[in-house]
């Protein structure tokens, strides 16, 4: 073996200094009393160290920018034109907004000062078969208007936003509402707006020309004409007591006759009427709806595709040159909070205008056959 060379081959003993038995004793005694201590503290901390949770890192996420989406005239985003100020598009078909969670009601959304109407389950009504169809039967009554251009300001949309749309309730009627069948709770909101004297429609989902969703049981061109069918049928069951349908986006879809034959072919048979919102220019819904002999009416102004709020005035002006021109015009907007504020200040001006405010089912083109005048 190896030895460090400078090492000596035999270590001399160390030699203790002389203790007694009794001195021997405490100290042995003390050294085992430190051992003890120092090891619990060590060990404690080692095992503290140990067993301690240690905090986990959280997750980086990468956000990247939305892509700019083109919109056509009139058809305004998937929730419709508005959710809240600044929101950016979102798919109906994420649960996070646009048919699961209800947007923020605004604080000073108006109360209801009559009291709740009685509501009954929505359900399909049956194919129209009497002398009164429903179109005349749900209809509002107009005040009178004495040789006085008419206006119809229709407002899209309604039912998703529930503060707005109470907004919107709350305005001098008679306004026409068209609800979405994916809205909330639409009997209560439908029959409330009924019984402050506005019309109901059903805002019918239709494939735009862009890759937009337009939400749930839309129709699309790819569909059947049984499937068609079924999602009109599904869409008219979900409230009572309107008078008939316009389209929701549907520049696409409206375009394509093949699909809109059998959607209003339900309408006459339902005793319906049919508002082109006019979506696209290319719509062959009114021409179809001529010749199967339904009522129907086309859109002349859209209110808030400019949604700021001289935008909107700038339209109102536009729907008075047209019923001053034509005797009667048809505006379509939606429950965002400039239209609404704008509607606000409009409507208490139109008397003095010589301009009435009247339902749709009063300036719809009646088909032979079928009276004008309602009861």
């Amino acid at each position: 073996m190896m030895m460090d060379e400078d090492e000596p081959l035999f270590a001399e003993p160390v030699k203790e200094p002389f203790l007694s038995r009794w001195q021997r004793g405490w100290r042995g005694q003390g050294l085992t009393v430190a051992a003890l201590l120092l090891g619990g503290i060590g060990g404690g901390l080692v095992i503290g160290s140990l067993t301690r949770p240690r905090p986990t890192p959280a997750p980086v996420v990468a956000v990247l920018p939305a892509a700019p989406v083109e919109t056509p005239a009139g058809e305004g985003g998937p929730l419709g034109p508005d959710a809240l100020p600044g929101a950016a598009p979102v798919s109906p078909a994420d649960p996070a907004l646009h048919h699961g969670t209800e947007m923020p009601e605004p604080e000073d959304a108006p109360t209801a000062a009559l009291p709740p109407p009685p509501v009954k389950p929505a359900t399909l009504p049956p194919p129209y078969t009497g002398h009164q169809p429903p179109w005349r039967r749900n209809a509002v009554a107009a005040p009178p208007t004495e040789g006085k251009a008419r206006v119809v300001v229709v407002i899209d949309d309604m039912g998703v936003d529930r503060g707005r749309s109470a907004q919107t309730v709350a305005l001098p009627g008679p306004l026409t509402l068209s609800y979405l069948p994916y809205g909330h709770n639409l009997p209560q909101q439908t029959a409330e707006a009924h019984q402050r004297g506005h019309e109901l429609m059903v805002h019918m989902p239709m494939q735009p020309s862009v890759e937009m969703d337009p939400g749930p049981d839309a129709l699309t061109v790819s569909l059947t004409p049984e499937e068609i069918q079924r999602r009109v049928r599904s869409n008219l069951g979900k409230f009572d007591g309107y008078v008939g349908i316009n389209n929701h986006m549907g520049s696409r879809f409206t375009t394509w006759e093949t699909g809109m034959q059998p959607v209003i072919a339900e309408l006459r048979a339902r005793g319906l009427l049919w508002l082109d919102s006019r979506t696209s220019a290319k719509s062959v819904g009114s021409g179809i709806a001529q010749k199967m002999a339904i009522p129907y009416v086309d859109r002349d102004v859209f209110l808030d595709d400019d949604p700021s709020l001289e935008g909107v005035r700038k339209q109102l002006k536009q729907l008075e040159a047209v019923a001053h021109r034509t005797g009667k015009a048809v505006a379509i907007g939606h429950p965002k909070d400039n239209t609404i504020a704008a509607l606000k200040e409009w409507l208490p001006t139109l008397a003095g205008k010589g301009l009435v405010l009247v339902p749709i089912t009063n300036v719809v083109k009646v088909p032979a056959g079928q009276s004008a005048s309602l009861p």
